[in-house]
């Protein structure tokens, strides 16, 4: 049965709201979700979007790191290093701080968390065609790829592109002026590819034609839109994304161990040619293709594959050495991840690793991709450890974790940069103490709750409409 777009589940919100008083349409409409009554949770619940919850939970996990570092590379340059290397004369950074040790660091290691976002993406679009392959089920298996190949772009870059004009509103207004000076990190590049036009259809054409650059897939190279550097990760997303179903496709009729070993190609392939993006998301299609064949346990749940793959004694639950070798796994996954972006050659605890880096690979995101992959393997086949990401906050913030991260910049420039210097007004920044505290409390009590409350309204008024109008349209022009 087809499902009917209704306009959004927003609109339907502003109808059935409108019949209360005024005052309470408007409360109960700027109210967070998780404050909500049960007809916000069923929908919550509809738009799941990931098979796997705790896959669910860690990507929410690295959607919140990311701001983390952002943030804090706005204001300083140590997230880049590691512990124990000495930059005090060229950057006044003595690197001696407790955070800046291998697992510590990972609470703002943002660049690693890029990779545990493609390695994610690359698991759950392959997990359902992978199953519907092992089952035999051809025709369901053409129909869930060429849904996903339609979707995948209207999915990426409708709410991008809202975001984007919601920015040119913000700087036509001059909304991004308040902190413009503590510009100084992302931006250093060209201080005025955030300027103010005349008119508010000049803005909005300037942010568009930076916008079309995300479109590009025909160039490879990593692009930064001028309106917010950090959605240069879209355009990966969907080229690489694009690069699963169509592999998918491919080796959708092979057998179970030729296509391991044709996939294990394409990964080496890639690898040799230092393409790590689409290392990642071929890695966790890999991961996927592995768990299912294999019948480990994957989204908490049993696969039944039919009578060709039949259930193995002792494979349904989990064991001591599962439990102790994916800890393993994860342990070391986590310590590669937090390989420092800049000097990793002499940063304690990395500097033999660093003489491992292939020469065509940048070394942070070899390490980094690695230790992703390492996490997320022992995250989807040791239940123990994918209990961890399941308790109902890191369900939450995965599930607003892509409107987090396309608003969180706007957050940075319109909330962070003003309140943050407002606080050291109070708390002074003679000594690192008060700088320290004014910068927690300015982040804690009032960045991250307008975070938080932004992303959950950009991701009910904005993403799941443009969910839901993406379903419609494909219901609308497919034949069956």
């Amino acid at each position: 049965m087809r499902r009917r777009w209704d306009f959004g589940w927003a609109i339907k919100d502003l109808v059935h709201y409108a019949r209360a008083p005024t005052y309470w349409t408007i409360w109960k409409l700027l109210l967070p979700s998780f404050l909500h009554g049960p007809s916000i949770h069923e929908r919550e619940k509809r738009h799941k979007g990931i098979s796997n919850s705790s896959l669910q939970g860690l990507r929410g996990i690295a959607a919140a790191i990311v701001f983390h570092r952002h943030l804090l590379m706005s204001f300083s340059k140590f997230p880049d290093y590691g512990h124990g290397v000495d930059k005090t004369i060229e950057l006044g950074l003595a690197n001696r701080w407790i955070h800046q040790l291998p697992f510590l660091r990972l609470i703002y290691s943002g660049g690693a968390m890029v990779q545990i976002f493609f390695i994610v993406s690359g698991y759950t679009q392959s997990l359902k065609p992978l199953q519907l392959m092992q089952r035999e089920q051809w025709d369901a298996v053409h129909k869930s790829l060429s849904s996903a190949i339609f979707r995948r772009g209207f999915r990426l870059f409708l709410p991008t592109l809202a975001a984007a004009m919601l920015i040119a509103v913000s700087v036509w207004l001059g909304m991004y002026e308040w902190g413009s000076k503590f510009r100084n990190t992302w931006f250093e590049e060209d201080p005025n590819q955030l300027s103010r036009e005349r008119t508010l259809s000049s803005q909005a054409w300037v942010t568009f034609q930076s916008f079309k650059g995300l479109l590009d897939v025909w160039n490879w190279d990593e692009y930064s839109p001028h309106f917010n550097p950090h959605m240069w990760t879209i355009a990966v997303e969907f080229r690489c994304s694009l690069a699963v179903q169509f592999t998918l496709l491919g080796l959708s009729m092979a057998q179970p161990v030729p296509r391991v070993m044709i996939l294990t190609g394409m990964i080496w392939y890639c690898h040799d040619h230092g393409r790590w993006d689409c290392v990642c998301f071929l890695g966790g299609l890999f991961l996927a293709n592995i768990n299912v064949t294999c019948r480990l346990r994957t989204g908490g749940e049993t696969c039944h594959l039919g009578p060709r793959y039949p259930a193995r004694p002792g494979w349904e639950g989990g064991s001591k050495v599962k439990t102790i070798l994916g800890s393993v796994v994860f342990l070391a996954g986590l310590y590669l991840m937090g390989y420092p972006k800049k000097d990793g050659l002499y940063t304690p605890g990395y500097r033999k690793m660093a003489s491992y880096t292939p020469d065509n690979w940048v070394d942070h995101r070899f390490w980094s991709a690695w230790g992703a992959f390492f996490v997320v393997a022992s995250i989807t086949n040791a239940p123990v450890l994918a209990c961890l990401f399941e308790n109902s906050l890191f369900q939450y913030l995965g599930k607003i974790s892509y409107a987090m991260y396309l608003v969180h910049g706007p957050v940075l420039h319109m909330i962070a940069f003003v309140f943050v210097p407002m606080a050291w007004l109070v708390t002074g920044k003679e000594n690192i103490v008060y700088r320290v505290l004014g910068f927690e409390v300015a982040t804690c009590f009032v960045t991250i709750p307008i975070l938080v409350w932004t992303a959950d309204l950009f991701w009910r008024f904005v993403d799941v409409p443009c969910g839901d109008f993406t379903f419609w349209l494909k219901t609308k022009i497919w034949v069956a």
